[in-house]
């Protein structure tokens, strides 16, 4: 039978009509039919026999086992990353201290081009290669320098800096030769100069460049112990106009500074005490939706009343750090931003009440240009408290100013080393939690380590001098999550891990950042291994993981995974194991489902299997596929090239199949698991055992190999370009992590590397998992498609895939499949149901016919391309309650939402013209020096205000949220009991809107067909002349939810009072916080004033005639 005639007889099977209404159609010819096509294209007759030669070995998946495994795993990894650390720290302290000692070092440095990340020109003498990053071209000989927009790149100190700093590209060079997969080292210096390594030339764009490496999570992480800090604003009538401006952009700016092991809270003072946030009166975690809370509350500050009451407000400081039940256990500061105090030492009464030890450090900064500013009452409130003052004069001096306090608060860690406390090589390696990287290797996480000056005493021996800078290097979280042993963990099984606050680092339902998204969650592990029946389970799972020990904890119980976009589910009954990964302050752990308890291994013993391996190398051959050069002058020149049509893909899964065949590739970057191709050059050599080189994972490379060995000659022989008339391609996978795709379209490309974690898997096993946790062997086709945005009206095709699974054991050992265009399955019926009547033509609203999902989701339909993908609801709302499918709603905690337009959290305060223009008013009857750097802020402001409103016109701006997500799964054993008693042209009646009587009452059925997941839905709307009444049947189409839970204020308040007591654990790392026997008088900041260069202010007025010119 050809494809027309096969395919004639299917959709006549399914949409041929009586009457007014669907006959009742036979199922079963139809299921049967189509199981007809896919054996004589996809030929799974064949392979499966070819599959049951093999000699499959059914193994438990032992929790324990694996957890051990992924443990390891990681412990190496960080190990590696914390002698790379090492390595530059050493580096860096060796080039400072020689450098110093030079007796040449304070001479003038004569100004010379160096390495500038923001320099293109002065980077045409080196070399580039492309295969390290996706975004950037890198040079792997040299490090490039980053110099914050607001230090002159030429000033003596930076050259200096450059100078001695250059020297540690040696270690670069030598760490990345070790390990081709590192990716950036970098150094962070104090001055704000970053040097990274490999030397890359960051994109040109008209926004300003706010880039510094001090304010980055890494340095700040790396520079001090964990710290509480309550930030105390004056709000006095004094404040009103530019000092309040400049106020809340330095308070803005310290809440930056903060890292989730620290806590905090912002008051405000007159003669009154107000919170911030009257919901938190106490120590709040610097989590990042909490400090952009804080932050946009900040922004909102606007009439300043009254007089100050200096002791009123520290006492209530004092009361927060007193009275909080979760803080960071070791640092303590107060933080008083002010414009100036009049008269004597305001707050000294409270100050000798509640910080007789000094234990509390305070840090004052007067704010505002202020003439003959009386500052004595601010400087000795800072030094009598082993604080720092600080002026802030202007927006220009806000950045850094206030990163100086890090200075300050890694005294401790100085004065622990010279007194032999603290080794240098017990500095711990800190890690941040996970964020976008925008070098183009996804979600990331950095390392990073402090690095300190030193000086030579008389002796020979070395001393401690303070701070200079922090040292880092990026980490993949998929290089994190390859670790994982997911070919024992199977489709739904995972590893995961958390850090010491109980946030998820890496999880594979941890959604990859997309856009602009400007606060990443942090996510805790309940939110994703939800508990169905106990929510305490999960809570209590985690604290275990944190090492609580004193609590009923239960390792199995059931939760939701959800897949295909988040737009499916499935409840798997989850064993859990962890185990806490030496070094660091992170848990690993695994959960093997009920639907994966098991996985398949291969006898490898019969003298046959063994041939079968031998032929599974060859099956990993296949076509390269070379895009054109690109030549240097034409960044596009590929953009319109396609992959070529009847291609062969063979992709292997990215798991550490043979960890010894790294040594015969060569690559860059970030890690890239060996490809078929790679794997088939190596094994295929002659030279090469793979017996001894492949030793320690034989049992995973036999896996993959066996199976693939066993269909290779079957598929090379039967799959042929004739299927390429309606069919996308033919594809094939295993468990083993073999897969074969043949396209015979250009745009059909490989299912991601990870197939059996892809929904092509768990489309199958979710589809037959019954509710006991069993497999429903009877499920032999599995019918999916992509779905559609349901906002947007597109009549575009999507793929329409068919897999059929093949069992072995009750363990899902291989898929096998077809894709084709939903434009041609619909095309062809159109084609062919009007020789039957023209009622059955395309969007006939009058009789619906459709294939639908498990989840509600449309296969196949008389309603045209336009709703083939989307939710039945979508086309007609009104037949959801009669179809009795099981409604959940489950929270997504790592949702999207775009950035309401009254909402200002996102803006940058430093650079609002409004807010400028009544600074620049402000200042004009002061000085025109200062009116001249506010006017070029203000100027630079306006243009690139303009920009970002012209941008806005085409681009969402979105933050994170959490959103109630409704999903909808149809009740297979009340379907399939429903047709059983079903006697011919027995149909249900439903209501839509409106007075629908007799015969064009709408009415409807549903079938189960038999061996697939799909059921045939028939729906009777109405007659021609019923047009007014079946029009509102199609009213107000519904979608699954998707509602926004982010309110605020309200909704942040409730969670937070949820978690204001949260379990976690200390870091590993030592508290430094000690104060009173370190600290001077002379290192306060007694005659610190910061006043911005007429170098600052060229710079700025230059900027803004750059930015002009761009207009």
């Amino acid at each position: 039978m050809d494809i027309s005639s096969l395919l004639f007889t299917i959709f006549a099977a399914i949409f041929y009509f009586q009457s007014t209404v669907c006959s009742n159609i036979d199922i079963q010819p139809f299921a049967n039919s189509f199981d007809d096509f896919l054996k004589e294209h996809l030929k799974y007759d064949k392979i499966e026999s070819e599959l049951q030669k093999v000699k499959y070995i059914k193994r438990k998946a032992d929790s324990a086992e694996l957890v051990q495994t992924f443990k390891t795993n990681l412990e190496t990894l960080f190990k590696e990353k914390e002698k790379i650390l090492d390595g530059i720290k050493t580096s860096i302290e060796n080039a400072k201290l020689n450098y110093t000692s030079s007796p040449t070092s304070n001479d003038f440095v004569q100004e010379f081009d160096y390495n500038n990340m923001r320099d293109e020109g002065s980077n045409k003498r080196v070399g580039f290669v492309d295969d390290f990053s996706t975004e950037f071209k890198v040079n792997l000989t040299h490090s490039f320098v980053q110099v914050p927009t607001n230090i002159y790149k030429f000033k003596q100190s930076v050259l200096q800096q450059v100078e001695w700093s250059q020297h540690v590209d040696n270690t670069f060079q030598q760490n990345y030769a070790k390990n081709s997969n590192l990716q950036y080292q970098y150094y962070g210096d104090s001055s704000g100069v970053f040097r990274i390594f490999p030397g890359n030339v960051m994109p040109v764009n008209e926004e300003a460049d706010l880039f510094d490496c001090r304010r980055r999570i890494w340095y700040i992480q790396a520079s001090t112990s964990p710290k509480d800090i309550v930030i105390v604003i004056d709000y006095s009538g004094s404040m009103i106009g530019n000092n309040i401006g400049i106020a809340k952009i330095t308070t803005s700016s310290l809440i930056d500074t903060l890292q989730e092991n620290d806590y905090f809270n912002v008051i405000t003072i007159n003669k009154d005490v107000t919170y911030l946030m009257p919901c938190v009166t106490h120590l709040i975690q610097a989590t990042k939706e909490n400090k952009e809370m804080f932050k946009n509350a900040v922004s909102k500050l606007t009439e300043p009343t009254s007089i100050v009451d200096v002791d009123f407000g520290m006492d209530e400081a004092f009361k927060i750090f007193n009275e909080s039940k979760a803080s960071a256990r070791c640092n303590k500061a107060i933080m008083f931003v002010t414009d100036g105090i009049e008269g004597t030492y305001a707050g000294r009464a409270s100050f000798e009440r509640h910080n007789k030890d000094k234990k509390v450090r305070v840090f004052s900064y007067l704010v505002g240009r202020i003439k003959n500013p009386d500052q004595e009452a601010l400087v000795k409130m800072a030094c009598d408290n082993n604080g720092h003052f600080y002026s802030i004069n202007t927006l220009g001096n806000v950045w850094d100013t206030v990163l100086d306090y890090l200075r300050v608060m890694s005294r401790p860690i100085t004065h622990s080393l010279n007194e032999g406390s603290l080794k240098d090589e017990d500095i711990k390696t800190t890690f941040t939690s996970a964020y976008k990287d925008n070098a183009g290797f996804g979600m990331v996480m950095s390392a990073s380590k402090s690095v300190f000056e030193k000086e030579k005493n008389s002796d020979g021996t070395t001393k401690y001098k303070h701070l200079i800078g922090v040292a880092g290097t990026d980490i993949s979280l998929k290089n994190l999550s390859s670790l994982a042993p997911y070919s024992k963990l199977g489709v739904f099984g995972r590893g995961f891990v958390i850090n010491n606050n109980g946030f998820v680092l890496t999880h594979p339902n941890f959604r990859q950042q997309k856009g602009y998204l400007p606060v990443p969650p942090n996510i805790l592990i309940e939110d994703l291994e939800h508990c169905l029946d106990n929510s305490n389970h999960s809570v209590n799972l985690k604290e275990n993981m944190l090492g609580k020990v004193d609590i009923d904890v239960s390792k199995e119980f059931s939760a939701y995974w959800n897949f295909d976009d988040n737009k499916k589910y499935v409840k798997t009954f989850n064993q859990y194991a962890h185990d806490k990964i030496v070094g660091t302050d992170f848990v690993a752990a695994v959960a093997v489902t009920d639907l994966d308890s098991h996985y398949l291994d291969i006898d490898i013993s019969d003298p046959a299997m063994k041939q079968l391996f031998t032929e599974g190398v060859k099956a990993l051959d296949a076509p390269v596929i070379e895009k054109p050069e690109t030549p240097s002058n034409e960044t596009n020149a590929t953009s319109s090239w396609q992959p070529p049509k009847n291609f062969t893909y063979v992709e292997i899964a990215p798991w550490n199949y043979c960890p010894e065949l790294e040594q015969y590739i060569q690559r860059h970057g970030v890690l890239k698991p060996i490809t078929a191709r790679q794997m088939y050059e190596v094994l295929s050599n002659s030279t090469i055992s793979i017996d001894t080189l492949c030793k320690s994972t034989e049992e995973l490379l036999n896996r993959l190999l066996v199976p693939a060995g066993a269909i290779d000659k079957i598929i090379k022989s039967e799959w042929t370009e004739k299927s390429g008339e309606f069919l996308d391609n033919l594809f094939i996978a295993t468990s083993g992590g073999y897969q074969k795709m043949f396209a015979f379209t250009n745009k059909s490309q490989p299912f991601d590397r990870d197939v059996v974690r892809s929904k092509l898997f768990e489309n199958v096993l979710s589809s037959a998992a019954k509710t006991d946790g069993s497999i429903d062997e009877s499920i032999r086709m599995v019918f999916g498609t992509d779905p559609k945005d349901p906002h947007l009206d597109s009549n575009e095709p999507v793929e329409v895939t068919v897999t059929r699974p093949f069992w072995e054991q009750s363990v899902l050992a291989a898929v096998s499949g077809i894709t084709m265009r939903s434009d041609k399955l619909n095309q062809q019926f159109i084609t062919q149901s009007s020789y039957v009547s023209q009622k059955y033509k395309e969007n006939n609203s009058s009789f619906v016919c459709a294939m639908i999902d498990d989840f509600g989701y449309i296969i196949a339909s008389n309603q045209g391309n336009k709703y083939t993908g989307r939710f039945i609801g979508e086309r007609v709302s009104s037949i959801i309650p009669y179809l009795n499918m099981t409604r959940k709603v489950i929270k997504d905690t790592q949702a999207e939402c775009e950035v309401p337009d009254d909402d200002n959290s996102s803006a940058n305060l430093l650079l609002t013209p409004a807010k400028l223009l009544v600074g620049c008013l402000s200042c004009l009857a002061k000085s025109v020096y200062w009116l001249t750097i506010q006017a070029a802020v203000l100027l630079v402001s306006l243009m690139q205000n303009q920009h970002e409103v012209s941008a806005g016109e085409h681009t969402k701006i979105t933050v994170s949220c959490v959103k109630d997500v409704e999903y909808f799964r149809l009740n297979r054993t009340l379907i399939e009991a429903y047709g059983a008693r079903m006697e011919d042209k027995t149909w249900d009646a439903f209501k839509c809107p409106g007075q629908c009587t007799g015969k064009n009452a709408p009415k409807f059925r549903i079938q189960v067909i038999p061996g697939t997941n799909v059921y045939l839905l028939e729906m009777s709307i109405g007659s021609d002349d019923s047009e007014a009444c079946e029009n509102k049947c199609f009213q107000d189409p519904y979608y699954p939810k998707r509602e926004e839970l982010r309110t605020p204020k309200a909704e942040w308040c409730v969670r937070n009072q949820q978690n204001a007591t949260h379990y976690r654990k200390q870091p590993i790392a030592k508290c430094y916080n000690e104060t009173s026997k370190f600290d001077h008088a002379h290192m306060c900041g007694r005659a610190s004033m910061a006043i911005p260069s007429f170098a600052t202010m060229g710079l700025l007025v230059l900027g803004a005639i750059w930015v002009l010119m761009q207009k």
